[in-house]
């Protein structure tokens, strides 16, 4: 996985962040994508310090709006070449 980016939803717990943990271990560059801020940080600072992998990303969107949805496909395509 190394050089490859991967977005995670809902990365702050659950099977999103076991997911992220993951590839973050196989040296994935991950974007985590949550609803919270304050959770969104703990869990990057989590998985950063868990996998040794300092690309892990963290953006925000609530899919309940189809403008924080837009907006995160915005960012996303400004910041990063590829998925």
């Amino acid at each position: 996985m190394k050089n490859k980016t991967v977005l995670i939803t809902g990365a702050n717990s659950g099977i999103g962040k076991t997911t992220a943990l993951g590839l973050a271990k196989m040296g994935a560059n991950v974007v985590m994508v949550c609803r919270n801020r304050d959770q969104g940080k703990i869990a990057q600072t989590e998985i950063i310090a868990a996998s040794v992998n300092q690309s892990v990303d963290l953006l925000l969107a609530d899919f309940s709006s189809q403008q924080s949805i837009r907006q995160l496909v915005e960012v996303f395509k400004n910041s990063y070449q590829e998925l």
